[in-house]
């Protein structure tokens, strides 16, 4: 109740009428940056503190977006949720020189803060032609940090001098900008990787692979690696597998159909919904 009151500065005589619980709602969608007709697309009734909206024309809002306003509204409300957030890690600075400075700043919390640094191996030619594997990030230098929203100001103050966290506006009083749950969800599942909030076991089921199922391949210079498959084509008792590893990587895979495939089908689920929005 603190964080309402906190939020929208009113007094609360007549008690939380539907009315007085929107005028918060729209008091923090306003703090949040979202705009008056986007408000206006999303609240139907307008009350007395803001009745100067009805003069605004709502905005035309797609369903996902619509809802990507109001968990964005609802975080700003909660400012107890856990989110993530995103840092640039300085010159030859690592994640786990990151990790270790929250970790000696903030032992007790630390086991709840979930990291993401996502890597993929490229295999280059070394010596006498031979194949290296090097372990490269997706995006070089930035590391998603996953905390609540009331402790990211002091955990992004603990590592300012090897690290700057992102921000909404360049003020020194703007909230640090927020990765949606859905964008995140969206990445990782396009990437083939998952951060330690999601937990991938291997299950052995009777139906075949189909297009869109997520599988880990073994063998050659890519075992190890997560992909989905994308096509599945059958000519004359031979299936070819097209699988996506990443945005700009896929391969190719025929096998005859009675013999062994080298792909295992993941499950993949979280501990809280993957679709879930934060």
């Amino acid at each position: 109740m603190g964080a309402l009151t906190r939020i929208a500065g009113m007094k609360f005589e007549d008690g939380f009428s539907r009315a007085r619980i929107t005028a918060i709602w729209i008091f923090a969608a306003l703090k949040s940056g979202i705009r008056i007709d986007e408000i206006r697309a999303v609240v139907p009734v307008i009350p007395n503190e803001f009745k100067i909206l009805d003069k605004v024309s709502p905005a035309q809002l797609s369903e996902r977006e619509r809802q990507e306003i109001i968990c964005r509204v609802a975080n700003r409300i909660n400012d107890i949720t856990t989110r993530w957030y995103v840092v640039n890690m300085r010159d030859r600075i690592t994640p786990d020189a990151v990790k270790d400075s929250i970790k000696e700043n903030f032992p007790l919390l630390f086991s709840q803060i979930h990291f993401f640094y996502p890597t993929h191996n490229i295999y280059r030619e070394g010596k006498n032609k031979k194949k290296v594997k090097v372990e490269t990030p997706f995006i070089p230098g930035l590391l998603f940090i996953k905390v609540k929203s009331d402790m990211v100001g002091s955990v992004m103050n603990s590592v300012r001098n090897i690290a700057w966290g992102y921000k909404q506006h360049n003020t020194p009083d703007s909230p640090y900008s927020v990765i949606s749950q859905r964008a995140m969800t969206d990445f990782q599942k396009h990437i083939g990787m998952f951060s330690d909030d999601v937990r991938m076991e291997m299950v052995t089921r009777k139906e075949p692979l189909a297009v869109n199922d997520p599988v880990i391949v073994h063998g050659d210079s890519i075992d190890g690696s997560i992909g989905e498959i994308t096509e599945i084509k059958e000519v004359n008792g031979v299936k070819t597998y097209s699988i996506r590893l990443t945005h700009n990587q896929s391969f190719s895979w025929s096998v005859k159909i009675d013999d062994e495939l080298r792909l295992e089908p993941l499950y993949t689920h979280k501990k809280k919904a993957l679709t879930e929005s934060a």
